[in-house]
């Protein structure tokens, strides 16, 4: 290489201009990283649980439930459980996550699923009132039987 007046330092030049070709290669490699994760992440959804609402049995336990659904008189049986244990069940409008499935209980009335549910809100006439989410029990119709 000659040496130029005009350029002091022509060695410079060439060791600056290697790092910048690594710098421009290490860019378009993250560039192509980022984009190929961005990609996994936008392949792969996560289905999101959607919020049920509705009116029925809300126990502190499947046992309890299930009491209730295989009863020929509902009320009296809520009120048995709930001398066992006070406010243990109730009759609600509740906003809720549906959970694992406890069991299945055929009645003369249909087929019920013994469902946990985390519950978040409790329904009013003004709307939904937000709760602090609360594990419990319900019976959630599966096939009902039509007299």
């Amino acid at each position: 290489m000659e040496y130029d007046a005009d350029d002091p330092i022509p060695i410079e030049s060439d060791y600056w201009s290697f790092w910048n070709r690594l710098a421009e290669d290490c860019l378009r490699l993250a560039r192509l990283f980022g984009l190929l994760a961005l990609l996994v992440a936008l392949g792969f959804p996560q289905p999101a649980k959607a919020q049920n609402a509705g009116y029925g049995i809300v126990c502190d336990t499947p046992e309890q439930v299930r009491r209730y659904v295989l009863s020929d008189d509902a009320p009296a049986t809520s009120n048995v459980i709930n001398a066992e244990k006070a406010q243990s069940c109730a009759l609600m409008k509740v906003s809720f996550y549906v959970g694992k499935v406890d069991a299945t209980v055929v009645t003369k009335d249909g087929v019920w699923e013994i469902t946990h549910i985390l519950i978040t809100g409790i329904m009013t006439p003004g709307g939904i009132r937000p709760v602090e989410p609360t594990a419990h029990w319900i019976a959630i119709a599966v096939d009902s039987k039509s007299a």
